[in-house]
């Protein structure tokens, strides 16, 4: 058995039509599966679930940052966000039969590629560090054409 915490999910209760058009719907709310709670810092997360997968869905918001926090400690991340495609379990957009391949994956053979896994979350880490030097030339390139007198 498992069950599906939807993180922020206490947002989505406050949605008069969430409650009354989606959620009674769902399978996992009828078969009592689904948790709803406020948002959490990874950390609680990771106490209150220490076997969790992480399934993030990005809509306008690619770099959400919670799916590097997922992958930096190693807890396997299902994600749509393309800028990452090759870190993580990915699947593209919306397209749930890819998803679930990926969590399949993720619940089957993550053991299997934690070191490898590990490996490329240092490699995202690091493309996103303040101590990369590449970061530090792309501020520099964008903060060059800045007035600092006129702001």
């Amino acid at each position: 058995d498992f069950e599906v915490l939807v993180v922020s999910g206490e947002r989505l209760m406050l949605s008069p039509h969430f409650k009354r058009n989606i959620l009674p719907y769902l399978d996992l709310e009828k078969r009592g599966m689904l948790k709803m709670v406020g948002r959490k810092d990874m950390v609680s997360v990771m106490k209150m679930l220490p076997h969790a997968i992480g399934v993030c869905y990005h809509l306008n918001n690619e770099f959400n940052y919670m799916v590097l926090e997922y992958i930096a400690t190693g807890y396997p991340c299902l994600h749509n966000c393309t800028a990452w495609k090759d870190f993580g379990y990915y699947y593209p957009e919306l397209d749930t039969k890819k998803a679930a391949v990926q969590l399949h994956e993720a619940i089957h053979k993550h053991h299997e590629r934690l070191e490898t896994y590990n490996a490329h979350a240092k490699a995202l880490m690091w493309r996103h560090s303040p101590y990369n030097p590449e970061n530090h030339k792309a501020w520099e390139k964008l903060m060059s054409g800045v007035n600092w007198e006129k702001n």
